[in-house]
């Protein structure tokens, strides 16, 4: 089993944590929705609150959209 990871696309959700992600069959496409983003970074309180995201994006094993 190969256990590295190749990116295969730089277009799609941004990096997120704490989100939904299931496989839908009708679209037979993996759904994700919502997580919360943090700003990283020096100076960025550790302690912030999230901002909270409302999206959904739908990957067809190639692309996200």
């Amino acid at each position: 089993m190969d256990s590295n990871w190749t990116q295969v696309s730089d277009m799609g959700p941004a990096l997120r944590r704490d989100f939904g992600m299931a496989w839908d069959n009708a679209s037979q496409q993996v759904m994700l929705f919502s997580g919360a983003v943090v700003s990283a970074g020096p100076g960025v309180d550790p302690g912030a609150i999230p901002a909270v995201l409302g999206d959904t994006w739908q990957w067809d094993g190639e692309n996200w959209d």
